[in-house]
């Protein structure tokens, strides 16, 4: 009956750690995908305007729209909050407040759980600059 028992245990322990890793493995992969939405959104956007030969790229608040736009998009499904950081770098690496000076964008995309606890969060930068 004791052996039993230990095997009934080690199977609960296993089928937990299962569920752990299946809903970590969920979250990780809805951040995930908000990054690789907004990369693509964006660099769409960039040839976009090199085709138009356009010498100025999108407002940052265009850029701020449409990023959020999108993420909004791809995270419906997803239970929870999401939060979208942005900052506009310069050559340097700097943050920046100047449109003009602006040559990328990091991107940090965050699921937060109903309790308020960040669950993953996902960090890419962007080039805007074809240079």
């Amino acid at each position: 009956m004791l052996q039993q028992f230990k095997y009934w245990v080690l199977g609960l322990v296993l089928v937990a750690v299962i569920i752990t890793a299946g809903l970590y493995y969920n979250h990780q992969n809805a951040t995930v995908a908000s990054v690789q939405e907004i990369e693509a959104t964006l660099n769409t956007n960039i040839t976009g305007h090199l085709r138009a030969e356009e010498p100025k790229f999108m407002t940052k608040k265009e850029w701020v729209s449409s990023v959020i736009a999108d993420t909004a998009a791809v995270q419906k499904s997803n239970n929870g909050n999401l939060k979208v950081d942005l900052v506009f770098l310069d050559k340097q690496g700097k943050p920046t407040n100047e449109e003009t000076n602006i040559v990328s964008v990091q991107v940090q995309t965050s699921v937060i759980n109903k309790s308020g606890v960040t669950v993953t969060k996902s960090v890419k930068r962007i080039s805007l600059s074809q240079k």
